[in-house]
């Protein structure tokens, strides 16, 4: 490489300087390409770098340049998650060693977009897509101007791309025919920037990125797609309202419900669920009146005649992911097809606590029910937390939502990350940590992204866990 040239003037005396490069939100590098040259335009060279410690994940490049003024120009720098980064800086170069941290920039935002029918019903599990070619995010500061694009087409070779190469992404296919000024989001980053969700049971679908209105005359829009293998819908595409959440109508479908409240059974008793499918707009609050002598049974009050009848449609109960693994001493009844007055009566096992969900093939809605088993494992504890320091994070968790009738003995925490050693700590009943529900792991390696765990043990056994992914910092 030849450091520099010089024409008509006296050459500056070279020094030799290591520049390590930081993401300023502490993510980690791929790649990069680095070009310099000297302010007064008479030097200058290029370089591909690559991460010199790939578990610290930084790029270190080592220039040999005149000591002036330099401006640095980066280029493709790419982040372990997909960031693409690009930006102009200037320095002074020393002797020795130099960071180079890169700024941070404007956290993207949250954008809520509701799904429901023309009678107000929410609709659960329809695809709201957008089509917003959002512009990259460029931020400045006094040393540093630059900006942070889109990520990369997933499942693509990162060598073969360039940050400023554009995608669009729809119904899955990547292209490249669209302004260079404009970038997309895929969903796939860390931070959870994303054009495509799925509504939850209150029929909201939760976007996220930067500023959604930026062209009035090219405003991003929004569609809603329902298909459950026997409707398919569709809605027309919608502006995004920024200062509001964004709603979306699809025509008229009939509604699963079922009257319930929370159910008491014992381990492997068999809990009937009464479902109806019904109008939309008939819809009454459902009461449950559980038997308080005996958690084996529970009685419910019916939501009241549909304005139609709606038979043959397919409804499903699913009961949590954690339980035993046993098969169930009694005859279940998963499955069901709505009878002439649109009414069906599923049979579930008792073996896990929980919430059960009900879904339906040709009307919306998933009606979710909570059973509480006595004699089974603990749920998962709730609202686990977890903040990080230097080499160390502090875990706080709060108590099951039920714990099968009987005191928890212990909880058990666990703390895993790729090519380190599983750090496991008991929290034993009677102790500081098991009552304030709050321990401090130390000694986690880092930059290091650490899946942290904590579950509930009764004499019924362990329970299910409940999950947090924390990055831990250098510094």
């Amino acid at each position: 490489m030849v450091p520099f040239s010089a024409v008509g003037s006296t050459p500056a005396r070279l020094v030799t300087t290591e520049i390590k490069f930081f993401d300023g939100f502490g993510r980690d590098f791929e790649s990069g390409n680095l070009t310099w040259e000297s302010v007064d335009g008479l030097s200058r060279s290029s370089i591909q770098i690559t991460p010199e410690v790939s578990e610290i994940g930084e790029l270190t490049a080592t220039l040999t340049v005149p000591a002036k003024d330099l401006y640095l120009h980066l280029s493709n720098f790419i982040t372990a998650d997909g960031y693409c980064v690009q930006g102009q800086g200037t320095f002074f170069p020393s002797q020795g060693e130099r960071n180079f941290v890169l700024p941070a920039y404007e956290d993207p935002v949250e954008h809520k977009v509701k799904v429901k029918l023309p009678g107000g019903h929410p609709v659960p599990n329809a695809i709201v897509s957008a089509r917003m070619w959002l512009p990259y995010n460029e931020f400045q500061d006094e040393n540093f101007t630059g900006f942070v694009s889109g990520t990369l087409a997933p499942n693509s070779s990162k060598s073969s791309l360039r940050c400023s190469d554009v995608y669009e992404i729809h119904n899955g296919t990547w292209t490249n025919s669209f302004p260079t000024s404009w970038m997309p989001f895929d969903g796939k980053r860390d931070d959870g920037v994303k054009i495509r969700d799925v509504t939850n049971k209150d029929g909201i679908a939760t976007l996220k990125g930067w500023d959604m209105s930026w062209d009035p005359n090219d405003p991003a829009v929004v569609e809603a797609t329902y298909d459950d293998g026997v409707i398919y819908q569709r809605t027309g595409f919608t502006r995004i309202d920024n200062s509001k959440s964004t709603v979306l109508k699809l025509d008229y479908l009939p509604v699963v419900v079922y009257s319930s409240g929370d159910i008491d059974a014992y381990l492997n008793d068999l809990v009937e669920l009464p479902i109806s499918v019904i109008d939309p707009p008939e819809i009454e609050p459902a009461f449950a009146k559980p038997n308080s002598l005996s958690p084996k049974r529970a009685q419910f009050q019916g939501i009241g005649k549909a304005a139609s009848v709606f038979p043959g449609i397919q409804v499903e109960v699913t009961a949590p992911a954690f339980g035993s693994s046993k098969a169930c001493p009694k005859k279940q009844l998963l499955k069901a097809k709505t009878n002439s007055k649109g009414q069906a009566k599923l049979k579930v096992c008792a073996r896990v606590s929980g919430i059960y969900t009900v879904k339906a093939k040709g009307a919306v809605g998933i009606s979710s029910v909570l059973i509480r088993v006595k004699g089974a494992p603990p749920m998962a504890p709730n609202s686990l937390s977890a903040s990080t320091g230097v080499k160390r994070a502090t875990v706080a968790w709060g108590l099951p939502t039920y714990a099968g009738g009987a005191p928890i003995l212990k909880y058990v925490v666990t703390a895993t990350a790729p090519g380190q050693k599983t750090k496991k700590v008991e929290v034993k009943s009677g102790s500081s940590a098991f009552k304030s529900k709050k321990i401090y792991l130390t000694g986690l390696a880092a930059p290091k992204r650490w899946q942290i765990s904590v579950v509930a043990v009764t004499k019924h056994g362990e329970g299910e866990k409940s999950n947090i992914s924390v990055k831990v910092p250098i510094k």
